[in-house]
């Protein structure tokens, strides 16, 4: 009989599947270790942190893997755009969590960080808050941020805030 993070570390990739949908629904401290020491030792595949990324200890891992300094730059990227991929089928209220996740690195000095933040965020699908978050990331010095704010804002635009989203070279 195996353990919760033996099936997690199995090389079956239903089982992996299977034991982190189970584990990520839980979203109890517990589970949550066993999912984030998968994580943090690289045994868990795309297709598996995607399942995780939709259930309640999504958000969670996400702030777990920013924070950490054994994810280098292009892993948190990674982890990053699975959570991107994801967020179309992921529940409103996990995506939420998601978003106010991701919120923190808009103020990050790297630009490929706030542009896969600004590409979560811009996946609101309405939520009244992104509009003001966005707006500032339009007036970046960084022409990859302001073209992946502006890809963003399209949704909230109307012709009464047309005029806020001008331009100007910096």
């Amino acid at each position: 009989m195996y353990t919760l993070a033996e099936k997690l570390n199995a090389p079956d990739t239903q089982l992996q599947l299977d034991t982190a949908w189970a584990l990520s629904q839980q979203n109890n401290q517990a589970c949550n270790q066993i999912l984030s020491e998968a994580l943090m030792n690289r045994k868990l595949n795309e297709e598996t942190i995607a399942i995780i990324s939709q259930n309640p200890a999504g958000p969670v891992l996400l702030e777990e893997v920013l924070a950490s300094s054994d994810f280098n730059k292009k892993e948190k990227l990674s982890i990053l755009e699975i959570y991107a991929s994801s967020m179309v089928r992921t529940p409103n209220s996990i995506r939420s969590g998601i978003m106010t996740t991701v919120q923190p690195l808009l103020e990050n000095q790297d630009p490929d960080l706030q542009v896969q933040a600004i590409r979560i965020l811009g996946m609101g699908f309405g939520d009244e808050t992104t509009q003001d978050i966005l707006k500032p990331k339009l007036q970046s010095s960084e022409v990859l941020v302001r073209k992946e704010a502006l890809d963003a804002y399209q949704p909230y635009l109307s012709p009464d805030n047309l005029s806020l989203i001008h331009i100007s070279e910096p």
